[in-house]
């Protein structure tokens, strides 16, 4: 565990200097070239947020209240409601495997935005809770 965290730290003090993020956007470019893999690496980084230059995935996280408190949600657009206003288009993942949850139609009055990256609320659901969330 420790020698995993030295690594972790390292890799981190690396890629902020200026010859490590040189590195890593080469290394970033040619991941995104690699035939099947590449289109699967874009994706992931467009639906967690790292990949700045591209129409993000997630719009905002947010807080949808249920009966039992409140739960995740990730907005991913917007559309007119059964009323004919605008709703917000939110998918609320399970835990721990964020691919399963169900897309609800909500008016984003009853929305509690959350600042929070879309890649740390992830972790959080991967971790069960067990990684705060941070904003």
């Amino acid at each position: 565990l420790l020698l995993a965290l030295l690594a972790i730290y390292l890799v981190g003090l690396f890629v902020t200097t200026f010859v490590g993020r040189w590195l890593w956007r080469r290394t970033d470019r040619l991941l995104e070239r690699v035939p099947l893999f590449g289109t699967m690496y874009e994706s992931l980084k467009e639906v967690l947020g790292y990949d700045s230059t591209k129409h993000k995935f997630f719009q905002a996280v947010v807080a949808v209240q249920s009966d039992e408190g409140y739960e995740l949600g990730f907005v991913t657009g917007e559309s007119p409601g059964p009323d004919g206003k605008q709703h917000a288009l939110v998918f609320v993942p399970s835990s721990p495997n964020p691919t399963n949850g169900r897309l609800l139609l909500l008016d984003p009055a009853k929305l509690r935005k959350l600042d929070v990256r879309t890649a740390d609320a992830l972790r959080s659901l991967v971790a069960m809770g067990k990684t705060p969330l941070r904003p």
